[in-house]
Formats: structure tokens, C-alpha cells, sequence
């Protein structure tokens, strides 16, 4: 009597679980358990509303099994040969194994009130369709692949989304033929979870916003075929798209107003599989700080900024209390960047500086380190950046009315010869990309005075 008082009570916790859409988040699983005493399924039963059955024990196959809005918990090894599901739910539990053979006929149609949820090992061996027609928001059509170690294998089979009340989730590894998202599918139909593989041979999507991926990232690896009828996803840049080799797009359905195209999803072309794609960190490398008689200049490196980032420099009488004094675009030309950036405003005492990083598409923000600088006096010439890239910054111990500057290579030869641009409280000399890396003899000649400084072309 006990045990059977605790087999009613696990079938109404399962049936009870609510199942509810989320927008911010994937789908997430329910839980069922096994501790390999309740009630065995056995071969050719029908499992009706109200009836929850285990298999667990050896690698085992039925040759037939049906599923009418009852529940089927696999917590070994079972291959079912002709199986059939018009409602009900499936939980294949962590080291499971779940097979659905060739049975007869041309695939496997859900058909409304259909879960599945995979903590282990799932495997069709049929066309797998979440059919129209049938499902409705209260009974819809469920597939989740629960965990990172959940595998979902349809290696030559195709799966289906053809109505909006049908939803595929994937958390782990799954591989496919082919995934198609009908015109009749929802706007996020197919929800990735951060560090899913989605693996398939052709993808055909013919309708807009029909994957999502709520977190970074998600890795989506097609190797031959895709068809787009409308855009993939516009919702966020977290799905990587790994393009085989031989991978081509079909634009041929464009003249009947078809839209093939990617969105925010981060292409990869000639990519072999997901694996091969690392994402790496954006972090700042390094940053400090120059203190001139005419203000500080700061240096910073960091890597991999992305083009949607902006950088806020900021400062600090007292190293807490920060307030924005400039920002631009990260503006992203490699893996590494330099950045530079000039505080020409004049303070007395100590000054502290910090950089803000901020995507805006992504949301990150990260900080560099403080740095102080305390001002100079004025007193003798200041040449930097020192080495330089494209131009330098002179301050000289005086007001003059013009400044002129001389290159000469390392063996006295004279390169140019220009006049300084005067911006507040320092002169800019502005180099033209043809000096090759090395050391250079810089002259500076102002009414009547000469300095001399050597400078370095990185």
C-alpha cells in the first residue's frame, strides 16, 4: 500500500508541473526519479492519462510501446521499435538511453500535449514532426534537451516545427539531418542554451526570429545547405553560425520574397564544427598613465573589444568618486587594440584615472585598473607618445609664437621639415605612414631655441 501511495505521488507531481513560456530564459526541464522499484513498463503496453511507468535494468528492446497521455521514465537502456505518441511524457534520467526505431511508416508525429525531456541519451531513428493542426497553447508540443552532457541524436532524420505551439530546447549536443522551422512556427521556436551544439546537415528556417539564444553562446554548425526565407534571428548576438566547407546559401527563392539573411547571428564561414570556434575574452590588457607639463596622456590596450563597444574615460580627485570625461567608439581594428587618449585639462595635485568599457549590444561592461597622475611643472621639452605611431606631442618650456620641427634618420639625413600645429597648451607634429620602424633625430626650433630629442617609430 505504501508503495503504491508513492507511485500515485510521483505521477501527480509530474503532471502538475506547470509549463510556462519563457522570454528572458530557454525552457527549462522538469525532474522525475528512479530508484528502481516502481512499477516496470512492459512490451506493447498502451500507457493512458493517469498511468506512469520505469524501465530500468539491462539493454532491453520492445518491439512496440504507445503513449496516450501517459508517462514513460527511462532510466537505463530501452530501444522501442514501433513507437507511437499522440500525448504524454517522456524523461530519459542522467546515464539513460532512449531509442525510437524505424517503426513503420514515414516518421513520428506529435500531435499536441507531447513531452520530451532528455537528461541523457535520446535517439530517433524517424522523421520527427511537431505536427500542426493539433497542439494549442494549454497541450503543446515540448522537446527539451536538458543539460550540457544531454546528447539528442537524429543523424539522418529531419525535425519539424510546423505550428506555434511547439517548441524545441536545446542544452546540450544535438545532431540532425536537417531542422526545419515552418512558416506556421513561433518566434523563438528553437531556444539554444549557453554552450549548446545544434548540429545538422541542412537548416531550412521560413520564419523570422525562429532561433534564440538567451545567453552566450550557442554554436549552430550547418554543413552543406541552408535556406532562409526570412531572418534567423534579431534578437541578440549570441548564436555563432559554423558554415561547413562546403556550405552554400539558397537565394533562389528571393524573386517569391524571400529574405535570406543571418541577422545578429555571428557568421563562421569554412568552419569544420563547433569546437574548432573560441570565443575569447574581452579584458584590458594593460593601461597607465603619462604626466606632462600640458595634462596626462593615457595608454591602454585591451583584447578582443568589439565594434559595438564604447570607452568612457574617467577621473577622480580622490580615487572614488569618478565622473565621465570623454568616450568614442572602441572602434576595433584586430584581436589587440591600442587606444590613447590625451587630458589636457590642467590640475593641481593628484589626479586618478579609470577606463569604462561598455557594449552596447551585449550589455558587458568591465573597469581597468586606477591610475594616478600628479602634475608637472613646466620646465624643460616633453616629446610623447615616445615611441610613436602616426604623430607626436611637444611641450616646450615657454610661450612661442611658432614651432618648427627636423627628422633626420640615425645617420644625420634630413626626412622633413614642417611647422608645428598649435592645440591648447602643447604643438602636435603630424607623420605621414612612411617612416619605417626605428630611431629618428627630431630637431625643434622656436624663436631662437633648439632642442634635440631622439624618438623611436614603432
Amino acid at each position: 500500500m505504501k508503495n503504491h501511495f508513492m507511485y500515485l505521488s510521483v505521477f501527480l507531481l509530474l503532471a502538475c508541473i506547470p509549463f510556462t513560456r519563457l522570454h528572458s530564459q530557454c525552457l527549462t526541464a522538469p525532474t522525475a526519479t528512479c530508484t528502481n522499484t516502481e512499477p516496470l513498463v512492459i512490451n506493447g503496453e498502451v500507457l493512458n492519462a493517469g498511468t506512469t511507468k520505469w524501465y530500468y535494468g539491462p539493454v532491453t528492446t520492445f518491439n512496440m510501446l504507445t503513449l496516450k497521455g501517459g508517462t514513460l521514465v527511462v532510466c537505463g537502456n530501452r530501444t522501442i521499435d514501433k513507437f507511437y505518441m499522440d500525448s504524454g511524457k517522456i524523461f530519459i534520467q542522467p546515464g539513460g538511453r532512449f531509442v525510437i526505431g524505424n517503426g513503420e511508416g514515414a516518421g513520428l508525429v506529435f500531435r499536441g500535449n507531447c513531452s520530451v525531456y532528455n537528461f541523457g541519451t535520446l535517439e530517433v531513428l524517424r522523421n520527427l514532426s511537431l505536427e500542426n493542426g493539433w497542439a494549442t497553447p494549454a497541450k503543446p508540443n515540448v522537446v527539451i534537451n536538458a543539460t550540457l552532457s544531454s546528447v539528442f541524436k537524429m543523424n539522418n532524420q529531419y525535425f519539424v516545427i510546423n505550428n506555434a505551439n511547439s517548441w524545441f530546447v536545446n542544452k546540450g549536443k544535438a545532431y540532425f539531418h536537417g531542422l526545419i522551422t515552418d512558416p506556421q512556427a513561433s518566434v523563438r521556436s528553437v531556444c539554444l542554451g549557453k554552450g549548446s551544439q545544434t548540429i545538422m546537415t541542412v537548416l531550412y528556417n521560413k520564419v523570422k526570429n525562429s532561433y534564440y539564444a538567451p545567453e552566450q553562446f550557442a554554436c549552430v554548425n550547418v554543413s552543406e545547405f541552408s535556406q532562409l526565407w526570412d531572418t534567423l534571428t534579431t534578437v541578440n548576438p549570441y548564436i555563432n553560425m559554423c558554415l561547413g566547407l562546403t556550405h552554400r546559401t539558397d537565394s533562389t527563392c528571393i524573386p517569391w520574397g524571400c529574405k535570406p539573411n543571418w541577422g545578429t547571428a555571428n557568421l563562421f564561414r569554412g568552419c569544420v564544427s563547433c569546437g574548432t570556434i573560441v570565443i575569447l575574452p574581452t579584458r584590458f590588457i594593460s593601461f597607465y598613465a603619462e604626466q606632462h607639463p600640458d595634462g596626462n596622456a593615457l595608454y591602454w590596450k585591451m583584447e578582443n573589444p568589439a565594434s559595438t563597444g564604447i570607452f568612457y574615460i574617467e577621473t577622480s580627485s580622490d580615487g572614488q568618486q569618478f565622473q565621465s570625461l570623454y568616450s568614442f567608439a572602441a572602434d576595433r581594428q584586430n584581436n589587440t587594440a591600442e587606444y590613447s587618449y590625451f587630458d589636457a585639462i590642467i590640475r593641481t595635485g593628484i589626479n586618478y584615472y579609470r577606463i569604462k568599457y561598455a557594449d552596447t549590444v551585449s550589455k558587458f561592461i568591465t573597469y581597468t585598473p586606477v591610475v594616478k597622475a600628479v602634475q608637472k611643472p613646466s620646465s624643460s621639452l616633453k616629446v610623447y607618445p615616445n615611441p610613436f605611431s602616426d604623430r607626436l606631442f611637444v611641450s616646450l618650456p615657454g610661450n612661442y609664437p611658432s614651432v618648427t620641427a627636423t627628422i633626420a634618420n640615425a645617420y644625420g639625413g634630413k626626412i622633413n621639415s614642417q611647422q608645428l600645429v598649435r592645440t591648447g597648451n602643447k604643438w602636435e607634429l603630424r607623420l605621414s605612414g612612411h617612416y619605417s620602424p626605428g630611431i629618428y633625430l627630431m630637431t625643434i626650433m622656436a624663436d631662437g631655441h633648439i632642442w634635440k630629442q631622439k624618438i623611436v617609430k614603432q
